[in-house]
């Protein structure tokens, strides 16, 4: 009796030890996952989502809205079409169009980005600026910050610093 105690003691550590084992081999594998692409692999260049976007603004009262956005490496183009209701920081402060209209920011490959109230028609070029590089991520400084649930779904989460890049 003696002796099947200690065979399933010897088992019992055996067994903690190569789950600690195995708990070590998928931190360490996890954080291998290299930086994703932006919009998925080499080959991918463009594509599209659509959701709900919520901002809440100091005073303590919100927002929410229909985005779409639409993104094409290849053409260095990107466009983030606000629905009726947006509160986007680039669509606001023009006199002329009222504050909630719909309105489209598109990072042309001229290199400028054009706001774009399609209720009215109104347009206008504004400063130059860049279409996201598919790789900003891949660049530095992106870290690993583990595995969640999204939408009933595995997947990995990260975290880069700024968006000034």
């Amino acid at each position: 009796a003696i002796q099947s105690i200690a065979m399933a003691s010897n088992f019992l550590l055996l067994a903690c030890v190569c789950a600690v084992a195995a708990s070590i081999a998928n931190v360490q594998a996890l954080s291998a996952v290299p930086p994703p692409r932006w919009g998925g692999n080499n080959a991918t260049v463009g594509w599209s989502s659509v959701g709900n976007k919520t901002t809440v603004q100091s005073d303590g009262s919100s927002a929410t809205w229909t985005l779409a956005y639409y993104y094409n490496s290849a053409l260095k183009a990107s466009r983030y079409s606000n629905s009726n209701g947006q509160f986007t920081f680039a669509c606001q402060g023009f006199d002329t169009q009222p504050a909630s209209s719909a309105c489209d920011m598109i990072n042309a490959p001229d290199g400028h980005l054009y706001i774009l109230f399609p209720t009215t028609d109104y347009c206008c070029k504004c400063s130059p600026t860049t279409v996201l590089n598919p790789a900003w991520m891949q660049d530095g400084g992106a870290t690993f910050v583990g595995e969640t649930k999204y939408n009933g779904q595995l997947a990995y989460t990260w975290y880069k610093d700024g968006s000034q890049r």
